[in-house]
């Protein structure tokens, strides 16, 4: 009797532990189960909100998450709306009659060609186009910078020399030197260009217009420095003074910091600040050196060239005194810099290198080789 009872307690513990095992491994499946599609879920919720911030650009949601297009490359920019934005610099190489394209790293990208003998360039606001004024062919060049092409030629008057943007995007100012008038081109409509003429005093060689888009200003080659102001109306813009510097005006520069205007002075030594409000002189300041063009590297920072001189001068304007120059051979024609600027760009004229330098350190980093009789440059950041 005894063994039976005991036989049936170890068949009943038996099968309890087997039950026990067999509901364990059946819930351990069912909670793992729901843990991936758990896992599944919050995976696709991430991925999908990343998508939706990486594809907010250009309006569209995609499927699958892209991981090699979270990060940009090296020498890559972002925006904010995730569009890639690449740096450039635009030479005029008045001898090929083009405008030569190089990356930062230096690598010539493109040759564009312009009219003949291309003096001066800009840039529109939005960095959509660059456009060269042609002293030989009395035209200006519209350049598209996405395309990489020359989209337009137009016809403005003899002797084309200097060339800018109003902050708008929708004119280009280019000043005639040869017959004393500016002309107003208005580029909303690439495919009907509109031009109209006006006369803006003797000789003007090149044209700017203040941050605040209201004026144009005229720099005019004379011996009264003269620089002739026009109220900004596009098609309809007029002159509305005229100021007189009595030295020999020759290049112009904005301050990037506040409205002021910079002037250079190829006979004496001296550079005039002069308000982009009103037109009144601020300062006259004694830079220690001739010089024909120069640009601010901030408020109180000037660098400056003169076309008879290799060097670049470095101006404090805080204590009154050159506190660098360097190096970068026979006639430079000016400093551009990027829009850090952490680094200029010099045009040597004749010899037709472009000059990297290190505004930091204040070294020369590298130099290249891109053509001849270099005139003027810009930065260009092109949105891929």
């Amino acid at each position: 009797m005894f063994r039976y009872i005991y036989t049936i307690f170890i068949l009943t513990v038996g099968f309890f532990v087997i039950f026990v095992f067999a509901l364990l491994v059946f819930v351990d499946k069912d909670l793992s189960q729901n843990y991936g599609n758990v896992q599944s879920r919050n995976q696709y919720q991430k991925n999908n909100f990343i998508n939706k911030e990486l594809s907010v650009a250009d309006g569209s949601l995609q499927n699958d998450l892209n991981t090699d297009n979270i990060f940009p490359d090296a020498q890559e920019v972002r925006d904010d709306n995730d569009h890639v934005s690449k740096q450039y610099i635009f030479v005029e190489d008045a001898y090929s009659n083009n405008v030569v394209v190089i990356d930062t790293e230096g690598n010539i990208v493109k040759r564009i060609k312009t009219g003949k003998n291309p003096h001066d360039i800009a840039v529109s606001p939005d960095n959509r186009y660059v456009a060269t004024a042609n002293f030989a062919s009395n035209s200006v060049s519209i350049i598209d910078t996405v395309k990489l092409e020359n989209i337009a030629d137009v016809y403005t008057g003899r002797g084309a020399h200097g060339v800018v943007f109003d902050r708008s995007g929708r004119y280009i100012y280019v000043v005639n030197s040869l017959e004393n008038t500016m002309s107003i081109v208005n580029i909303e409509n690439l495919s009907d260009i509109n031009t109209r003429k006006i006369y803006v005093n003797k000789y003007p060689e090149y044209v700017g217009v203040t941050y605040d888009n209201k004026y144009i200003f005229v720099v005019n080659l004379s011996e009264k420095g003269l620089i002739t102001v026009l109220r900004n109306k596009g098609l309809n813009s007029e002159i509305a003074k005229t100021l007189y510097l009595n030295t020999d005006t020759h290049g112009f520069s904005m301050s990037p910091d506040s409205n002021m205007i910079m002037f250079t002075n190829m006979e004496d030594r001296n550079v005039f600040i002069v308000s982009g409000d009103d037109f009144t002189v601020k300062r006259n300041i004694d830079v220690k050196v001739s010089t024909e063009l120069a640009a601010f590297r901030s408020d109180d920072e000037i660098w400056m060239t003169n076309i008879d001189n290799p060097y670049v001068y470095i101006y404090d304007v805080l204590s009154n005194r050159i506190t660098g120059r360097i190096r970068v051979g026979p006639m430079p024609h000016g400093v551009f810099f990027n829009r850090s600027r952490d680094m200029a760009f010099v045009p040597l004229y004749d010899s037709g290198y472009l000059v990297f330098l290190d505004t930091n350190t204040r070294k020369e980093v590298k130099r290249i080789n891109i053509g001849k009789n270099l005139h003027n440059a810009v930065v260009v950041d092109i949105m891929m």
